[in-house]
């Protein structure tokens, strides 16, 4: 499967082309612990879910317990698509983003937030919170950030200053992980 993505703004986007190669539950022991996006199959051949990650082996085996809060197991998925990525956890975290805004799997559907301000209407995901969040906390400005996401700066400077319920519920659970 081939994803060409875009994500950015008129003056300065971003295109990426991602190759994803296709593993089977009983295939993840045969993957590398590297960074990657991934998106999970159900047998019935729907998308699940849609994840990243720095460590693409322990995280599939962490999913695939049923202890892991996701209704993702050895019983339910039928295969996995991933791509390996070599870049910074904020750029992954974009990526994620988008496929989850373009795909909406069933187990990312409790990560949107609406926002319905002036003249912006979208959706922001609780990926590209955190991916927000991290950016600020490492010294970018909310324009900045706005820039490199895409996201209207207002619908930025909420995420900083933490001005919703939805953002500061995101945000415990960002820093309980």
């Amino acid at each position: 499967m081939i994803e060409n993505l875009v994500y950015g703004n008129e003056k300065d986007s971003t295109h990426i082309t991602l190759h994803f190669k296709r593993v089977y539950v009983d295939e993840v022991n045969t993957l590398d612990n590297r960074s990657a996006v991934y998106l999970v199959y159900s047998k019935d051949n729907e998308l699940m879910y849609v994840g990243e990650t720095s460590t693409l082996k322990t995280r599939l085996y962490v999913h695939l317990t049923p202890s892991s809060g996701l209704d993702i197991s050895r019983d339910t998925v039928g295969y996995i698509d991933y791509c390996y990525l070599s870049m910074d956890k904020y750029e992954r975290h974009i990526i994620e983003s988008l496929l989850v805004m373009k795909y909406r799997p069933a187990l990312n559907a409790e990560d949107v937030y609406t926002t319905n301000k002036g003249n912006h209407r979208g959706k922001v995901t609780k990926v590209q919170f955190c991916t927000v969040r991290d950016m600020s906390e490492s010294g970018m400005s909310r324009k900045e950030v706005s820039e490199k996401t895409g996201i209207p700066y207002s619908t930025v400077s909420n995420m900083s200053r933490l001005q919703n319920k939805k953002f500061q519920l995101w945000e415990q659970e960002r820093k309980s992980s």
